[in-house]
């Protein structure tokens, strides 16, 4: 069916359908489901700000676990990728019927432990789930479908925000139905040719090489776009959240927009193979990363929110985050190698510190100053980001 839609996706890899469909579930799934813990941490509660704490610091749970399993599941892909992809997309699934039926109060007073178990399997999940590099040749046969899948991709947010509000469509219902997707997903990866990668470190020579000096630049490239990176895919839609209302339709809508606009802009500037020609200059691309990160301490109603997304996507600030599905990952469709792996690896350290610096700022501070701290941090983190990706290509 989804050939028919798209006719040029027949000629296309097993994995590349693999991901679309995953991606679609994703979409529809990935801002609500953490959302959906936020909104359930607060009915039990009735504390704004410790449902934020609880729903951040489960984050950091799912990050950890997938920090601490990386380099044993990047070890592992000598013995193909197909597999543990498998394995990751069915744990994926399994995680959200788990957090459909908390939401069902199938658990009872262990609500929270089923929740802390959720959070365990989307770490594992992240740490198995490695995507294996395709070829250009291989990209291209998509080229024709790609644009119409993006702006589907873009407009599910606001359809999901639609049905959850206009039908009264539930949590459970959502969840279990991106969890079906996911194993659906999985039939062509069974025609997928596996991929193989050579990784050669073990697991205490990784980390000791994360803080070796010669990595020491890519690490902290890494951990400060890892800082922005959940502040973008988690503190952000939960800060536009509160701003709307707690209105789902409104979430949705809002981010949908700001997709379209972020798919637009990219289109535009990839079509006439140009950028504009201000953000050749470093200083100016650090005042626009870092300045799009400060604007949204001023948002207070829609527009604001769509201007400031739309702000930051002019900059075409480059850390390996999929805006459509809410994703962040460091192989940016690259080979899997060792410094993949550490790039991963401080990401995810730098999600963390991200999420306990919120987390205790939350109960320390008010919400909106809270929501300031690290929308600051995150502008630091970018404008220093710029400087040290200039300094590494300088270095090539």
């Amino acid at each position: 069916m989804i050939s028919g839609i798209f006719p040029d996706m027949q000629a296309d890899s097993p994995l590349s359908i693999h991901r679309l469909i995953v991606r679609t579930a994703l979409s529809a799934s990935n801002i609500f489901a953490w959302i959906f813990i936020f909104v359930f941490f607060f009915d039990a509660s009735g504390d704004i700000a410790a449902s934020l704490a609880h729903t951040v610091l489960l984050y950091a749970l799912s990050q950890t676990i997938a920090c601490l399993l990386t380099p044993l599941t990047a070890r592992s892909l000598r013995q193909g990728a197909q597999r543990m992809m498998v394995l990751g997309v069915i744990l994926l699934a399994l995680a959200m019927v788990l957090l459909a039926e908390s939401f069902r109060g199938m658990f009872g007073a262990g609500t929270t432990l089923a929740l802390i178990t959720v959070a365990i399997a989307f770490g594992i999940h992240r740490a198995l789930y490695w995507v294996p590099y395709e070829t250009q040749q291989h990209r291209s046969h998509s080229s024709t479908w790609h644009s119409y899948a993006e702006v589907l991709l873009a407009l599910i947010p606001a359809f999901i925000g639609f049905l959850l509000v206009t039908y009264r469509i539930s949590e459970s219902s959502l969840l279990l139905a991106a969890a079906g997707a996911m194993l659906l997903s999985i039939i062509p990866l069974f025609r997928m040719q596996d991929s193989y990668e050579g990784f050669a470190w073990g697991y205490r020579e990784t980390f000791g090489q994360l803080f070796a000096r010669p990595h020491r630049q890519l690490f902290f490239s890494a951990f400060l776009d890892g800082i922005q990176g959940v502040t973008l895919l988690l503190l952000w839609p939960l800060a536009v959240f509160l701003v709307v209302g707690w209105s789902y339709a409104l979430l949705g809508l809002l981010f949908s927009f700001s997709l379209l606009v972020f798919i637009l802009l990219k289109s535009t500037m990839d079509r006439r193979m140009v950028r504009p020609s201000m953000l050749d200059s470093l200083p100016v691309r650090i005042a626009v990363v870092s300045s799009s990160w400060v604007g949204r301490i001023f948002i207070f109603n829609p527009l604001s929110i769509i201007v400031a997304d739309s702000y930051l996507h002019s900059g075409r600030v480059r850390n390996n985050i999929d805006h459509l599905t809410f994703e962040q990952s460091s192989d940016g469709s690259h080979y899997i190698d060792e410094y993949t792996v550490l790039r991963e690896v401080g990401l995810m350290l730098g999600r963390m510190a991200m999420c306990m610096i919120f987390a205790i700022s939350v109960f320390s501070l008010s919400i909106s100053l809270t929501f300031a701290v690290v929308f600051i941090l995150a502008a630091l983190s970018a404008g220093i980001s710029v400087i040290l990706s200039a300094t590494m290509e300088r270095n090539i």
